[in-house]
Protein backbone atom coordinates (compact mmCIF):
# COMPACT_ATOMS: atom_id res chain seq x y z
CA UNK A 1 0.00 0.00 0.00
CA UNK A 2 2.78 2.41 0.97
CA UNK A 3 4.60 1.60 -2.24
CA UNK A 4 1.53 2.30 -4.39
CA UNK A 5 0.78 5.62 -2.67
CA UNK A 6 4.40 6.71 -2.88
CA UNK A 7 4.31 5.84 -6.58
CA UNK A 8 1.05 7.74 -6.98
CA UNK A 9 2.56 10.81 -5.28
CA UNK A 10 5.56 10.76 -7.58
CA UNK A 11 3.41 10.37 -10.68
CA UNK A 12 1.10 13.20 -9.61
CA UNK A 13 4.13 15.49 -9.49
CA UNK A 14 5.21 14.25 -12.94
CA UNK A 15 1.93 14.49 -14.76
CA UNK A 16 0.94 17.80 -13.19
CA UNK A 17 3.88 19.33 -15.00
CA UNK A 18 2.31 18.48 -18.35
CA UNK A 19 -0.02 21.47 -18.41
CA UNK A 20 2.85 23.90 -18.61
CA UNK A 21 5.23 21.93 -20.79
CA UNK A 22 5.61 22.12 -24.52
CA UNK A 23 7.06 19.33 -26.57
CA UNK A 24 10.68 20.46 -26.17
CA UNK A 25 10.71 21.92 -22.66
CA UNK A 26 11.51 20.34 -19.33
CA UNK A 27 8.91 20.37 -16.49
CA UNK A 28 8.45 23.56 -14.52
CA UNK A 29 8.00 23.88 -10.77
CA UNK A 30 4.45 22.81 -9.74
CA UNK A 31 2.00 25.69 -9.31
CA UNK A 32 -0.46 26.19 -6.45
CA UNK A 33 -2.99 23.68 -7.82
CA UNK A 34 -0.22 21.10 -8.13
CA UNK A 35 0.78 21.78 -4.52
CA UNK A 36 -2.75 21.05 -3.41
CA UNK A 37 -2.60 17.69 -5.18
CA UNK A 38 0.75 16.95 -3.55
CA UNK A 39 -0.57 18.00 -0.11
CA UNK A 40 -3.66 15.81 -0.46
CA UNK A 41 -1.56 12.83 -1.55
CA UNK A 42 0.92 13.43 1.32
CA UNK A 43 -1.85 13.59 3.92
CA UNK A 44 -3.36 10.42 2.47
CA UNK A 45 0.02 8.70 2.67
CA UNK A 46 0.53 9.73 6.33
CA UNK A 47 -2.96 8.58 7.26
CA UNK A 48 -2.40 5.26 5.56
CA UNK A 49 0.95 4.78 7.29
CA UNK A 50 -0.71 5.35 10.66
CA UNK A 51 -3.45 2.90 9.84
CA UNK A 52 -0.97 0.33 8.59
CA UNK A 53 1.04 0.69 11.81
CA UNK A 54 -2.01 0.14 14.04
CA UNK A 55 -3.25 -2.76 11.95
CA UNK A 56 0.08 -4.42 11.31
CA UNK A 57 -0.97 -7.46 13.27
CA UNK A 58 -3.96 -7.93 10.94
CA UNK A 59 -2.04 -7.95 7.70
CA UNK A 60 -3.01 -10.81 5.45
CA UNK A 61 -0.08 -13.00 4.63
CA UNK A 62 -0.01 -15.11 1.55
CA UNK A 63 -0.29 -18.70 2.77
CA UNK A 64 2.54 -20.80 1.53
CA UNK A 65 1.20 -23.87 -0.17
CA UNK A 66 3.06 -26.84 1.20
CA UNK A 67 3.70 -29.52 -1.28
CA UNK A 68 2.51 -32.92 -0.05
CA UNK A 69 5.40 -35.16 0.62
CA UNK A 70 4.50 -38.01 -1.68
CA UNK A 71 7.62 -40.03 -1.30
CA UNK A 72 7.77 -43.32 -3.04
CA UNK A 73 8.02 -46.20 -0.57
CA UNK A 74 11.46 -47.68 -0.34
CA UNK A 75 11.55 -51.32 -1.26
CA UNK A 76 13.17 -53.23 1.55
CA UNK A 77 15.25 -56.13 0.48
CA UNK A 78 14.93 -59.30 2.55
CA UNK A 79 17.69 -59.61 5.06
CA UNK A 80 19.26 -62.82 3.91
CA UNK A 81 22.53 -64.05 5.35
CA UNK A 82 25.36 -64.95 3.07
CA UNK A 83 26.37 -68.57 3.56
CA UNK A 84 29.67 -68.78 5.41
CA UNK A 85 31.18 -71.17 2.94
CA UNK A 86 30.47 -68.96 -0.06
CA UNK A 87 32.20 -65.72 -0.85
CA UNK A 88 29.80 -62.98 -2.03
CA UNK A 89 30.18 -62.30 -5.72
CA UNK A 90 30.64 -58.70 -6.80
CA UNK A 91 28.36 -58.25 -9.77
CA UNK A 92 28.83 -55.24 -11.98
CA UNK A 93 25.60 -53.27 -12.23
CA UNK A 94 24.07 -53.15 -15.65
CA UNK A 95 24.26 -49.71 -17.20
CA UNK A 96 21.06 -48.27 -18.54
CA UNK A 97 21.41 -47.64 -22.24
CA UNK A 98 21.55 -43.88 -22.82
CA UNK A 99 19.38 -42.41 -25.52
CA UNK A 100 21.50 -40.58 -27.99
CA UNK A 101 20.41 -37.00 -28.53
CA UNK A 102 19.87 -36.17 -32.18
CA UNK A 103 22.85 -34.32 -33.55
CA UNK A 104 22.08 -31.07 -35.37
CA UNK A 105 24.27 -30.17 -38.28
CA UNK A 106 26.04 -26.95 -37.16
CA UNK A 107 25.54 -25.51 -40.64
CA UNK A 108 21.78 -25.47 -39.97
CA UNK A 109 22.11 -23.24 -36.89
CA UNK A 110 21.68 -19.57 -37.78
CA UNK A 111 22.57 -16.73 -35.43
CA UNK A 112 20.54 -13.55 -35.91
CA UNK A 113 21.75 -10.06 -35.09
CA UNK A 114 19.02 -7.41 -34.80
CA UNK A 115 19.44 -4.50 -37.20
CA UNK A 116 17.18 -1.43 -37.25
CA UNK A 117 14.51 -1.08 -34.53
CA UNK A 118 16.84 -3.18 -32.36
CA UNK A 119 16.05 -3.65 -28.68
CA UNK A 120 18.27 -1.94 -26.11
CA UNK A 121 18.86 -3.24 -22.62
CA UNK A 122 20.02 -1.72 -19.32
CA UNK A 123 22.55 -4.08 -17.68
CA UNK A 124 21.78 -2.84 -14.16
CA UNK A 125 18.18 -3.88 -14.70
CA UNK A 126 18.78 -7.53 -15.56
CA UNK A 127 18.81 -8.96 -12.01
CA UNK A 128 15.48 -7.33 -11.15
CA UNK A 129 13.98 -8.39 -14.46
CA UNK A 130 15.08 -12.00 -13.94
CA UNK A 131 13.53 -12.00 -10.47
CA UNK A 132 10.22 -10.62 -11.77
CA UNK A 133 10.03 -13.06 -14.68
CA UNK A 134 10.78 -15.98 -12.35
CA UNK A 135 8.03 -14.98 -9.90
CA UNK A 136 4.37 -16.04 -10.18
CA UNK A 137 2.11 -13.55 -11.94
CA UNK A 138 -0.24 -11.75 -9.57
CA UNK A 139 -3.79 -11.31 -10.75
CA UNK A 140 -4.70 -7.78 -9.63
CA UNK A 141 -6.61 -4.83 -11.04
CA UNK A 142 -4.39 -2.52 -13.05
CA UNK A 143 -6.20 0.39 -11.41
CA UNK A 144 -4.00 -0.26 -8.39
CA UNK A 145 -0.83 0.06 -10.45
CA UNK A 146 -1.07 3.65 -11.66
CA UNK A 147 -3.78 5.32 -9.56
CA UNK A 148 -2.38 8.80 -10.14
CA UNK A 149 -2.66 8.57 -13.92
CA UNK A 150 -6.38 9.34 -13.72
CA UNK A 151 -5.75 12.94 -12.63
CA UNK A 152 -5.79 16.00 -14.88
CA UNK A 153 -3.81 16.32 -18.11
CA UNK A 154 -4.60 12.79 -19.30
CA UNK A 155 -7.43 11.19 -21.22
CA UNK A 156 -8.11 7.75 -19.81
CA UNK A 157 -9.85 4.94 -21.70
CA UNK A 158 -10.63 1.28 -21.13
CA UNK A 159 -8.41 -0.57 -23.61
CA UNK A 160 -9.63 -4.17 -23.35
CA UNK A 161 -8.43 -7.23 -21.42
CA UNK A 162 -8.76 -5.34 -18.14
CA UNK A 163 -6.23 -2.72 -19.26
CA UNK A 164 -6.29 1.06 -19.62
CA UNK A 165 -4.75 3.67 -21.90
CA UNK A 166 -3.71 7.17 -20.80
CA UNK A 167 -3.15 9.74 -23.54
CA UNK A 168 -1.20 12.97 -23.10
CA UNK A 169 -0.94 15.85 -25.53
CA UNK A 170 1.88 18.41 -25.96
CA UNK A 171 4.55 16.19 -24.39
CA UNK A 172 8.29 16.30 -24.99
CA UNK A 173 11.19 13.92 -24.32
CA UNK A 174 11.83 15.35 -20.84
CA UNK A 175 8.39 14.30 -19.60
CA UNK A 176 8.75 10.89 -21.25
CA UNK A 177 12.11 10.28 -19.55
CA UNK A 178 10.73 11.46 -16.21
CA UNK A 179 7.76 9.08 -16.43
CA UNK A 180 10.11 6.20 -17.27
CA UNK A 181 12.25 7.02 -14.23
CA UNK A 182 9.22 7.08 -11.93
CA UNK A 183 7.96 3.74 -13.25
CA UNK A 184 11.40 2.20 -12.72
CA UNK A 185 11.62 3.61 -9.20
CA UNK A 186 8.29 1.99 -8.39
CA UNK A 187 9.77 -1.46 -8.86
CA UNK A 188 9.05 -2.10 -12.53
CA UNK A 189 11.85 -3.61 -14.61
CA UNK A 190 12.67 -2.34 -18.08
CA UNK A 191 11.98 -5.16 -20.54
CA UNK A 192 12.64 -3.53 -23.93
CA UNK A 193 13.42 -0.06 -25.22
CA UNK A 194 13.14 0.99 -28.86
CA UNK A 195 13.34 4.15 -30.90
CA UNK A 196 13.00 5.16 -34.53
CA UNK A 197 14.42 8.21 -36.20
CA UNK A 198 13.03 9.45 -39.50
CA UNK A 199 12.29 12.71 -41.24
CA UNK A 200 9.17 14.39 -42.52
CA UNK A 201 11.26 16.81 -44.57
CA UNK A 202 14.99 17.16 -45.34
CA UNK A 203 15.48 19.52 -42.39
CA UNK A 204 13.05 18.09 -39.82
CA UNK A 205 13.77 14.95 -37.77
CA UNK A 206 11.02 13.03 -36.03
CA UNK A 207 11.51 10.54 -33.21
CA UNK A 208 9.43 7.74 -31.73
CA UNK A 209 10.39 6.33 -28.34
CA UNK A 210 8.86 3.27 -26.69
CA UNK A 211 9.68 1.34 -23.53
CA UNK A 212 8.07 -1.74 -22.00
CA UNK A 213 8.19 -2.22 -18.23
CA UNK A 214 7.07 -5.28 -16.29
CA UNK A 215 6.23 -6.26 -12.73
CA UNK A 216 4.55 -9.39 -11.42
CA UNK A 217 1.20 -7.59 -11.75
CA UNK A 218 1.29 -5.55 -14.94
CA UNK A 219 3.00 -4.65 -18.18
CA UNK A 220 3.37 -0.94 -18.94
CA UNK A 221 4.06 0.21 -22.51
CA UNK A 222 4.88 3.90 -22.84
CA UNK A 223 5.43 5.49 -26.24
CA UNK A 224 6.09 9.07 -27.32
CA UNK A 225 5.71 10.40 -30.87
CA UNK A 226 7.43 13.73 -31.37
CA UNK A 227 5.70 14.21 -34.73
CA UNK A 228 2.50 15.05 -32.84
CA UNK A 229 3.92 15.57 -29.29
CA UNK A 230 1.57 12.82 -28.09
CA UNK A 231 2.38 10.19 -25.43
CA UNK A 232 0.52 6.98 -24.62
CA UNK A 233 0.78 4.85 -21.49
CA UNK A 234 -0.82 1.41 -21.86
CA UNK A 235 -1.27 -0.67 -18.71
CA UNK A 236 -2.10 -4.36 -19.26
CA UNK A 237 -2.52 -7.09 -16.61
CA UNK A 238 0.27 -9.66 -16.93
CA UNK A 239 -2.36 -12.36 -16.56
CA UNK A 240 -3.94 -11.46 -19.91
CA UNK A 241 -0.87 -11.64 -22.17
CA UNK A 242 2.57 -13.17 -22.48
CA UNK A 243 5.54 -10.90 -23.18
CA UNK A 244 6.99 -10.63 -26.69
CA UNK A 245 10.42 -12.10 -27.34
CA UNK A 246 13.06 -9.52 -26.38
CA UNK A 247 15.39 -9.92 -29.32
CA UNK A 248 16.22 -12.05 -32.32
CA UNK A 249 17.75 -15.40 -31.36
CA UNK A 250 19.40 -18.29 -33.16
CA UNK A 251 17.22 -20.82 -34.94
CA UNK A 252 17.65 -24.14 -36.74
CA UNK A 253 16.93 -24.42 -40.45
CA UNK A 254 15.08 -27.55 -41.57
CA UNK A 255 16.89 -30.08 -43.70
CA UNK A 256 16.43 -29.36 -47.37
CA UNK A 257 15.76 -26.15 -49.25
CA UNK A 258 12.99 -24.15 -47.58
CA UNK A 259 13.55 -20.42 -48.15
CA UNK A 260 11.39 -17.76 -46.55
CA UNK A 261 8.30 -17.15 -48.69
CA UNK A 262 5.24 -14.88 -48.51
CA UNK A 263 1.96 -16.19 -49.96
CA UNK A 264 -1.12 -14.23 -51.03
CA UNK A 265 -4.10 -16.38 -52.03
CA UNK A 266 -7.43 -15.72 -53.74
CA UNK A 267 -10.66 -17.04 -52.24
CA UNK A 268 -13.33 -16.16 -54.79
CA UNK A 269 -14.21 -19.82 -55.45
CA UNK A 270 -15.68 -19.90 -51.93
CA UNK A 271 -18.06 -17.04 -52.61
CA UNK A 272 -15.82 -14.25 -51.36
CA UNK A 273 -16.55 -11.61 -53.96
CA UNK A 274 -15.89 -8.35 -52.15
CA UNK A 275 -13.12 -8.37 -49.59
CA UNK A 276 -10.72 -10.60 -47.74
CA UNK A 277 -7.19 -10.48 -46.42
CA UNK A 278 -4.93 -13.40 -45.72
CA UNK A 279 -1.17 -13.95 -45.91
CA UNK A 280 0.86 -17.04 -45.02
CA UNK A 281 4.58 -16.55 -44.41
CA UNK A 282 6.97 -19.46 -44.08
CA UNK A 283 10.01 -18.33 -42.11
CA UNK A 284 13.52 -19.77 -42.17
CA UNK A 285 13.04 -22.36 -39.41
CA UNK A 286 10.20 -23.95 -41.39
CA UNK A 287 7.44 -22.59 -39.17
CA UNK A 288 4.73 -20.13 -40.24
CA UNK A 289 3.45 -16.67 -39.42
CA UNK A 290 -0.12 -16.08 -40.61
CA UNK A 291 -1.69 -12.65 -41.00
CA UNK A 292 -5.49 -12.58 -40.74
CA UNK A 293 -6.84 -15.39 -42.96
CA UNK A 294 -9.88 -14.37 -44.94
CA UNK A 295 -13.64 -14.27 -44.89
CA UNK A 296 -15.93 -16.23 -42.57
CA UNK A 297 -16.94 -18.66 -45.34
CA UNK A 298 -16.87 -22.46 -45.42
CA UNK A 299 -13.89 -23.72 -47.39
CA UNK A 300 -11.50 -20.86 -46.61
CA UNK A 301 -9.93 -22.90 -43.81
CA UNK A 302 -9.34 -25.82 -46.20
CA UNK A 303 -7.43 -23.56 -48.62
CA UNK A 304 -5.16 -22.36 -45.78
CA UNK A 305 -4.66 -25.90 -44.49
CA UNK A 306 -3.65 -27.17 -47.92
CA UNK A 307 -1.17 -24.32 -48.43
CA UNK A 308 0.40 -25.00 -45.02
CA UNK A 309 0.72 -28.70 -45.80
CA UNK A 310 2.31 -27.97 -49.19
CA UNK A 311 4.84 -25.51 -47.75
CA UNK A 312 5.72 -27.32 -44.49
CA UNK A 313 9.07 -29.17 -44.37
CA UNK A 314 7.19 -31.91 -42.48
CA UNK A 315 3.46 -32.01 -43.35
CA UNK A 316 2.85 -34.07 -40.22
CA UNK A 317 4.33 -31.39 -38.00
CA UNK A 318 3.02 -27.96 -39.03
CA UNK A 319 4.15 -25.32 -36.58
CA UNK A 320 2.47 -21.90 -36.68
CA UNK A 321 4.71 -19.63 -34.62
CA UNK A 322 2.22 -16.75 -34.68
CA UNK A 323 -1.23 -15.99 -36.03
CA UNK A 324 -1.67 -12.21 -36.18
CA UNK A 325 -5.17 -10.75 -36.36
CA UNK A 326 -5.17 -7.11 -37.46
CA UNK A 327 -8.77 -6.54 -36.31
CA UNK A 328 -11.96 -8.52 -35.82
CA UNK A 329 -13.92 -7.76 -38.97
CA UNK A 330 -15.28 -10.99 -40.46
CA UNK A 331 -13.26 -10.73 -43.69
CA UNK A 332 -10.04 -10.71 -41.64
CA UNK A 333 -10.65 -12.94 -38.61
CA UNK A 334 -13.30 -15.21 -40.16
CA UNK A 335 -10.80 -17.57 -41.77
CA UNK A 336 -9.04 -18.09 -38.44
CA UNK A 337 -12.31 -18.97 -36.70
CA UNK A 338 -13.21 -21.46 -39.44
CA UNK A 339 -9.69 -22.96 -39.28
CA UNK A 340 -9.87 -23.43 -35.51
CA UNK A 341 -13.32 -25.01 -35.70
CA UNK A 342 -12.14 -27.62 -38.19
CA UNK A 343 -8.57 -28.31 -37.06
CA UNK A 344 -8.39 -27.68 -33.31
CA UNK A 345 -8.03 -31.46 -32.71
CA UNK A 346 -5.66 -32.09 -35.62
CA UNK A 347 -2.42 -33.42 -34.05
CA UNK A 348 -0.37 -32.25 -37.03
CA UNK A 349 -1.17 -28.56 -36.39
CA UNK A 350 0.39 -26.57 -33.55
CA UNK A 351 -0.33 -22.85 -32.95
CA UNK A 352 2.08 -21.22 -30.51
CA UNK A 353 0.97 -17.56 -30.32
CA UNK A 354 -2.24 -15.68 -31.04
CA UNK A 355 -1.19 -12.05 -31.64
CA UNK A 356 -3.83 -9.34 -31.33
CA UNK A 357 -4.95 -6.06 -29.76
CA UNK A 358 -8.73 -5.90 -29.48
CA UNK A 359 -10.63 -2.85 -28.17
CA UNK A 360 -12.73 -3.00 -25.03
CA UNK A 361 -16.30 -4.16 -25.77
CA UNK A 362 -17.61 -0.90 -24.30
CA UNK A 363 -15.93 1.00 -27.15
CA UNK A 364 -17.46 -1.05 -29.98
CA UNK A 365 -20.74 -0.05 -31.62
CA UNK A 366 -21.43 -3.05 -33.85
CA UNK A 367 -22.72 -6.30 -32.31
CA UNK A 368 -20.90 -8.55 -34.78
CA UNK A 369 -17.54 -6.86 -34.19
CA UNK A 370 -17.85 -7.79 -30.50
CA UNK A 371 -18.92 -11.32 -31.37
CA UNK A 372 -16.03 -11.92 -33.76
CA UNK A 373 -13.56 -10.68 -31.14
CA UNK A 374 -14.92 -13.06 -28.52
CA UNK A 375 -15.09 -15.98 -30.97
CA UNK A 376 -11.46 -15.40 -31.95
CA UNK A 377 -10.35 -15.52 -28.31
CA UNK A 378 -12.17 -18.78 -27.62
CA UNK A 379 -10.85 -20.36 -30.82
CA UNK A 380 -7.28 -19.37 -29.92
CA UNK A 381 -7.77 -21.17 -26.61
CA UNK A 382 -9.13 -24.24 -28.40
CA UNK A 383 -5.88 -24.40 -30.40
CA UNK A 384 -3.82 -24.14 -27.21
CA UNK A 385 -2.21 -20.85 -28.21
CA UNK A 386 -0.58 -18.35 -25.88
CA UNK A 387 -2.17 -14.89 -26.06
CA UNK A 388 0.16 -12.03 -27.02
CA UNK A 389 -1.36 -8.55 -26.92
CA UNK A 390 0.92 -6.16 -28.80
CA UNK A 391 1.25 -2.38 -28.48
CA UNK A 392 2.69 0.38 -30.62
CA UNK A 393 6.48 0.29 -30.41
CA UNK A 394 6.71 -3.46 -29.80
CA UNK A 395 9.04 -5.50 -32.02
CA UNK A 396 8.36 -9.18 -32.72
CA UNK A 397 10.93 -11.75 -33.86
CA UNK A 398 10.24 -15.07 -35.58
CA UNK A 399 13.31 -16.88 -36.96
CA UNK A 400 14.68 -14.61 -39.72
CA UNK A 401 11.90 -11.97 -39.79
CA UNK A 402 11.18 -8.97 -37.63
CA UNK A 403 7.83 -7.22 -37.24
CA UNK A 404 7.58 -3.59 -36.14
CA UNK A 405 4.22 -2.71 -34.58
CA UNK A 406 3.48 0.83 -35.79
CA UNK A 407 -0.11 1.41 -34.68
CA UNK A 408 -2.75 -0.30 -32.51
CA UNK A 409 -6.29 0.45 -31.45
CA UNK A 410 -5.16 2.44 -28.37
CA UNK A 411 -3.82 5.10 -30.73
CA UNK A 412 -7.31 5.55 -32.21
CA UNK A 413 -9.19 5.93 -28.91
CA UNK A 414 -8.87 9.72 -28.72
CA UNK A 415 -10.11 10.19 -32.28
CA UNK A 416 -13.75 9.88 -31.21
CA UNK A 417 -15.79 11.07 -28.24
CA UNK A 418 -15.41 8.80 -25.19
CA UNK A 419 -13.03 6.57 -27.15
CA UNK A 420 -15.85 4.99 -29.13
CA UNK A 421 -14.69 3.15 -32.27
CA UNK A 422 -16.81 5.17 -34.69
CA UNK A 423 -14.96 3.44 -37.51
CA UNK A 424 -13.99 -0.07 -36.39
CA UNK A 425 -11.36 -0.17 -39.13
CA UNK A 426 -9.44 2.19 -36.85
CA UNK A 427 -8.81 -0.80 -34.57
CA UNK A 428 -6.47 -2.28 -37.20
CA UNK A 429 -2.92 -3.14 -36.21
CA UNK A 430 -0.45 -1.61 -38.67
CA UNK A 431 2.81 -3.55 -39.04
CA UNK A 432 6.03 -3.36 -41.00
CA UNK A 433 7.71 -6.70 -41.71
CA UNK A 434 11.49 -6.69 -42.16
CA UNK A 435 12.93 -9.72 -43.95
CA UNK A 436 16.46 -11.07 -43.58
CA UNK A 437 17.63 -9.40 -46.80
CA UNK A 438 16.30 -6.02 -45.62
CA UNK A 439 13.10 -6.04 -47.71
CA UNK A 440 10.28 -4.23 -45.89
CA UNK A 441 6.56 -4.97 -46.29
CA UNK A 442 4.00 -2.57 -44.83
CA UNK A 443 0.59 -4.00 -43.91
CA UNK A 444 -2.03 -1.35 -43.17
CA UNK A 445 -4.98 -3.79 -43.08
CA UNK A 446 -8.16 -1.66 -43.02
CA UNK A 447 -6.46 1.29 -41.32
CA UNK A 448 -8.64 4.26 -42.33
CA UNK A 449 -6.04 6.71 -43.56
CA UNK A 450 -8.87 8.64 -45.21
CA UNK A 451 -10.96 8.55 -42.03
CA UNK A 452 -14.43 9.61 -43.12
CA UNK A 453 -15.60 9.68 -39.49
CA UNK A 454 -13.13 12.46 -38.65
CA UNK A 455 -12.68 15.51 -40.83
CA UNK A 456 -9.03 15.94 -39.89
CA UNK A 457 -7.85 12.47 -41.01
CA UNK A 458 -6.71 11.24 -37.61
CA UNK A 459 -5.06 8.06 -38.83
CA UNK A 460 -3.15 9.59 -41.72
CA UNK A 461 -2.03 12.31 -39.31
CA UNK A 462 -0.61 9.59 -37.07
CA UNK A 463 1.20 7.38 -39.58
CA UNK A 464 2.68 10.10 -41.77
CA UNK A 465 3.57 12.54 -39.00
CA UNK A 466 4.92 9.88 -36.64
CA UNK A 467 7.07 7.86 -39.00
CA UNK A 468 7.69 9.90 -42.15
CA UNK A 469 10.47 8.26 -44.17
CA UNK A 470 10.52 5.22 -41.83
CA UNK A 471 7.33 4.08 -43.61
CA UNK A 472 9.25 3.46 -46.84
CA UNK A 473 8.72 -0.18 -47.83
CA UNK A 474 9.41 -2.15 -51.00
CA UNK A 475 6.07 -3.96 -50.67
CA UNK A 476 2.72 -2.63 -49.45
CA UNK A 477 -0.63 -4.33 -49.02
CA UNK A 478 -3.49 -2.11 -50.20
CA UNK A 479 -5.20 -0.28 -47.35
CA UNK A 480 -8.83 -1.41 -46.94
CA UNK A 481 -8.52 -3.68 -49.99
CA UNK A 482 -8.33 -0.58 -52.22
CA UNK A 483 -11.86 0.50 -51.34
CA UNK A 484 -12.97 3.96 -50.18
CA UNK A 485 -11.91 4.88 -46.69
CA UNK A 486 -8.50 3.37 -47.35
CA UNK A 487 -5.28 5.04 -48.43
CA UNK A 488 -4.57 7.60 -51.11
CA UNK A 489 -1.61 8.91 -53.06
CA UNK A 490 -0.42 10.96 -50.09
CA UNK A 491 0.48 7.98 -47.92
CA UNK A 492 1.50 5.71 -50.81
CA UNK A 493 3.82 8.52 -51.86
CA UNK A 494 5.49 8.33 -48.44
CA UNK A 495 5.68 4.52 -48.44
CA UNK A 496 7.04 4.53 -52.03
CA UNK A 497 6.29 0.86 -52.77
CA UNK A 498 7.65 -0.92 -55.82
CA UNK A 499 5.37 -3.93 -55.42
CA UNK A 500 1.73 -3.87 -54.31
CA UNK A 501 -0.23 -6.85 -52.97
CA UNK A 502 -3.92 -6.33 -53.67
CA UNK A 503 -6.05 -8.57 -51.48
CA UNK A 504 -9.02 -8.53 -53.90
CA UNK A 505 -9.51 -8.42 -57.66
CA UNK A 506 -8.50 -4.96 -58.89
CA UNK A 507 -11.24 -5.17 -61.52
CA UNK A 508 -13.87 -5.37 -58.78
CA UNK A 509 -16.60 -2.82 -59.38
CA UNK A 510 -17.17 -0.23 -56.69
CA UNK A 511 -19.84 2.46 -56.55
CA UNK A 512 -20.55 4.32 -58.69
CA UNK A 513 -19.93 1.49 -61.18
CA UNK A 514 -16.18 2.12 -61.34
CA UNK A 515 -13.44 -0.56 -61.23
CA UNK A 516 -11.08 -0.23 -58.26
CA UNK A 517 -8.21 0.28 -60.68
CA UNK A 518 -9.79 3.54 -61.82
CA UNK A 519 -10.71 5.17 -58.51
CA UNK A 520 -8.47 8.13 -57.61
CA UNK A 521 -7.09 6.85 -54.31
CA UNK A 522 -5.46 3.86 -56.09
CA UNK A 523 -3.86 5.98 -58.79
CA UNK A 524 -0.35 5.67 -57.32
CA UNK A 525 -0.07 2.04 -58.44
CA UNK A 526 -2.65 1.95 -61.26
CA UNK A 527 -2.90 5.13 -63.36
CA UNK A 528 0.57 6.34 -62.36
CA UNK A 529 2.13 2.89 -61.98
CA UNK A 530 4.69 3.35 -64.76
CA UNK A 531 5.82 6.75 -63.49
CA UNK A 532 6.18 5.41 -59.96
CA UNK A 533 7.76 2.14 -61.02
CA UNK A 534 5.08 0.01 -59.35
CA UNK A 535 3.84 -3.48 -60.15
CA UNK A 536 0.76 -4.88 -58.43
CA UNK A 537 -0.60 -8.41 -57.99
CA UNK A 538 -4.26 -8.99 -57.20
CA UNK A 539 -5.82 -11.92 -55.37
CA UNK A 540 -8.41 -12.39 -58.08
CA UNK A 541 -10.17 -15.70 -58.58
CA UNK A 542 -8.19 -18.52 -57.01
CA UNK A 543 -4.77 -17.07 -57.81
CA UNK A 544 -1.67 -17.57 -55.67
CA UNK A 545 1.18 -15.05 -55.47
CA UNK A 546 4.49 -16.14 -53.91
CA UNK A 547 7.29 -13.77 -52.93
CA UNK A 548 10.86 -14.89 -52.22
CA UNK A 549 13.45 -12.53 -50.79
CA UNK A 550 17.05 -11.88 -51.80
CA UNK A 551 19.20 -8.77 -52.14
CA UNK A 552 16.42 -6.39 -51.12
CA UNK A 553 14.19 -7.06 -54.15
CA UNK A 554 11.71 -9.95 -53.91
CA UNK A 555 11.09 -12.26 -56.83
CA UNK A 556 7.46 -13.07 -57.64
CA UNK A 557 5.83 -16.27 -58.88
CA UNK A 558 2.18 -15.85 -59.87
CA UNK A 559 -0.30 -18.69 -60.43
CA UNK A 560 -3.63 -17.85 -62.06
CA UNK A 561 -5.25 -20.90 -60.52
CA UNK A 562 -4.74 -22.52 -57.13
CA UNK A 563 -4.51 -25.97 -58.73
CA UNK A 564 -1.34 -24.85 -60.54
CA UNK A 565 0.29 -23.78 -57.27
CA UNK A 566 3.59 -25.53 -56.57
CA UNK A 567 5.33 -25.35 -53.21
CA UNK A 568 8.65 -23.50 -53.24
Amino acid sequence: MKKILSFALALIICVSQLASCNKNSAPDVPDASDSELVTEATEATEATEATDKNDSSDKDEQPKDEQPKNEAPKDEEPKGETPKDEEPKDEEPEEDPKEEEPQIDPSRIVNVTPTNFAAKFSPENEALLAEILASPIKNVSVENILPAMSVAHAKKYAAGDGGYTYIYETVGKAIYDNCCSIISAAGFAKYTENETVASSSPSWKIYNYSTTFVSTEAQIDIDLHTGTSRMYINVTPRSSSILPQREATSYVKPEGNYPTVWVQYGLEDFGNEESSLGYIIRVADGSFVILDGGEYIDGVEIRMYEILKKLAPDPNNVKISAWIITHAHGDHVGGFIKFADRYSNDPTIKLEQFVYNFPDDSKILDYWDKEFQNWARTRANSLGAQMLKVHTGNVLYYADIKINVLYTQENYLAANADGIMGNFNGASIVTQFVMADGTKLLIGADHPVDDYYNGYNWCENALVKWYGTALESYVVSTFHHGYGGGADEKIYGVIKPKLVLWSVDGARITAPATPLTQVPHNAYFTKNAQANGVVYYTAKGTSVTILQFANGAPTVTYYNNYNEFQAS
